[in-house]
Order: C-alpha cells, then sequence, then structure tokens
C-alpha cells in the first residue's frame, strides 16, 4: 500500500510541502521549528506491525500534551 501525506494546507513553511521521510517530528508528532507548538501530526509513522496501537499511544500523548500544557518540555528534549 502507498500513502501519500500532504500538508498543502498548512501554512507555515517548517512543514508545508515536505513528505513523510523529509519531516522532523518529535516524537514522530510536533514539528520543533513550529511556534507556537499546538500542532499534532497523528499517524505520520511507519510502524512494523499494526496502525490503530500507535496511532491511539500518539493521540493521548498529543491531547496529554496540548492539554497540561508540556511545550516547554519539548522544546527542551529537541
Amino acid at each position: 500500500m502507498n500513502v501519500e501525506f500532504d500538508f498543502s494546507f498548512i501554512k507555515h513553511e517548517a512543514i508545508r510541502g515536505l513528505s513523510m521521510q523529509q519531516l522532523n517530528l518529535y516524537k514522530y508528532m510536533f514539528a520543533p521549528d513550529l511556534q507556537p507548538q499546538t500542532l499534532a501530526i497523528i499517524g505520520c509513522i511507519a510502524p512494523w506491525g499494526p496502525v490503530q496501537p500507535v496511532l491511539e499511544m500518539q493521540g493521548r500523548f498529543a491531547a496529554r500534551v496540548l492539554k497540561v500544557g508540556m511545550y516547554g518540555y519539548m522544546a527542551a528534549a529537541v
């Protein structure tokens, strides 16, 4: 199965026009160059095995980050 990701709807240069292999995402979700870090790209990953559990964990982590406000943690880790 060949899947193409298209981020043309995003106006920021850090993400727009990039392919899946070119994206530099923290935890495969957050773009470190994007400020404020309130955009989570869920599912831009190709795991070995089932995708659904990975998507669920990414969604839970993104919700926790956005709810608790761990933006400083992400900036320090990158």
